[in-house]
């Protein structure tokens, strides 16, 4: 809050204020320490204040030069932000730290709009550095091949989901299976294949989260549909349905634990 002997005004206000007297002469942003230099404006604040002592009318007036001036105002307040940007910047890193479920819950109600930005983002950044990159590229080929390679190694989980997901998009199926819910089923089955029992130390490797009913016949995966199992099994059923490998006994017991998965993931939930 701004104090000045004739009236208070809110932050809001201020920035009116600064867009009202935009094209006049002012001095420097900021003061030594940093904080925004508002000692220029508070002639207008006064002049302002002197017109309109009333909290209510003083309100309706900026609500009526807000509407009829939105465009300089916020061309103004782009203008700024643009010759402020480190300030901007470390203040919003400020706030983000100290309400991190504010920025949480944000990004989760603006998620589509977010990813739109950076998509739209990287491609003109990529059109526009198209050439830089390409040598970049060219001058560390074995160092990317070798960091490619260290990746692929320590995330084999990533990429078969990614695979999965392309596959689905593929067939026209809708398959949002999240690392959550990957996590989950792994400890419910206690990281043991479905039909065998073969563990991971056993199988050498992560055993393969499986379609129960194949996606092929347009079965997401969902904790409905997902079930542990070893690459031997996981191979010898492919884009079957259980019922045309395993026997009546395995399917029964297998489904009946997929319905416990089901319910013991929504408790968690």
């Amino acid at each position: 809050m701004l104090k000045c002997r004739y009236n208070i005004l809110g932050v809001s206000e201020v920035v009116l204020i600064l867009a009202l007297i935009a094209q006049g002469p002012t001095a420097q942003a900021f003061t030594a320490s940093g904080t925004p230099n508002v000692g220029p404006v508070l002639l207008g604040v006064v002049d302002v204040a002197k017109k309109k002592k009333c909290s209510k009318c003083r309100k309706e007036y900026f609500q009526r030069y807000y509407k009829a001036n939105s465009g300089k105002i916020k061309e103004y307040g782009k203008k700024w932000r643009a010759d402020n940007a480190e300030w901007v910047k470390e203040r919003g890193e400020k706030y983000r730290l100290a309400n991190p479920e504010y920025a949480k819950e944000y990004h989760k109600k603006h998620r589509a709009e977010i990813c739109e930005k950076r998509r739209e983002y990287h491609k003109q950044y990529d059109e526009e550095h198209r050439d830089v990159k390409r040598q970049y590229h060219e001058e560390h080929r074995a160092e990317r091949a070798e960091y490619h390679k260290r990746w692929r190694t320590n995330n084999r989980e990533k990429i078969r989901a990614i695979g999965g997901r392309r596959r689905a998009r593929k067939l026209g199926v809708s398959e949002q299976f999240t690392d959550s819910e990957v996590e989950f089923v792994r400890v419910f089955w206690g990281n043991r294949c479905a039909v065998c029992g073969r563990t991971k130390e056993e199988e050498g490797r992560e055993l393969a989260i499986d379609h129960w009913h194949p996606l092929s016949k347009g079965n997401p995966l969902t904790m409905k549909n997902a079930v542990l199992l070893c690459m031997k099994h996981n191979c010898r059923k492919a884009a079957k349905e259980p019922s045309d490998v395993f026997d009546v006994k395995t399917v029964g017991r297998i489904e009946r634990k997929i319905k416990k998965q089901v319910t013991g993931w929504e408790a968690k939930c």
